[in-house]
């Protein structure tokens, strides 16, 4: 059985053209998708994993957040004073958490990576 593996490329694209929650909410960027991001994530698909995430444990340690997408993580970490980093493999997704950032007033570093080529010396984050 032959099993279809798209290329980096096709990925790529489809999540420049598709960012997270794109079909559900059309107004991509704004002040209204973070909200409604943050209201989607908090209260139905991450409920149940929040303690999972523990973001108040890792104030002052250092987060990679891989594949970040709009950036709920890296924000959440942020806002838990966490050094954040993050990657995503479109451009689109490093803006839109780059956006949300700026919305909230935190920092963090977020640039275009590729999840299965990570630049990072072993051992360089905390989480």
């Amino acid at each position: 059985m032959k099993v279809y593996r798209p290329e980096i490329n096709q990925v790529r694209r489809y999540w420049e053209e598709h960012p997270l929650l794109s079909y559900e909410f059309p107004e991509i960027g704004t002040k209204a998708f973070f909200d409604y991001l943050d209201r989607v994530k908090r209260l139905d698909i991450e409920r149940f994993a929040m303690s999972y995430w523990r973001f108040d444990e890792f104030a002052g340690k250092k987060v990679l957040d891989v594949g970040c997408g709009p950036g709920w993580v890296t924000v959440n970490y942020a806002l838990a004073k966490a050094d954040v980093t993050a990657i995503d493999l479109s451009r689109k997704a490093v803006d839109l958490t780059k956006e949300h950032l700026a919305l909230k007033g935190l920092a963090a570093t977020v640039e275009e990576g590729d999840a299965e080529d990570l630049k990072f010396p072993d051992n360089s984050f905390d989480l």
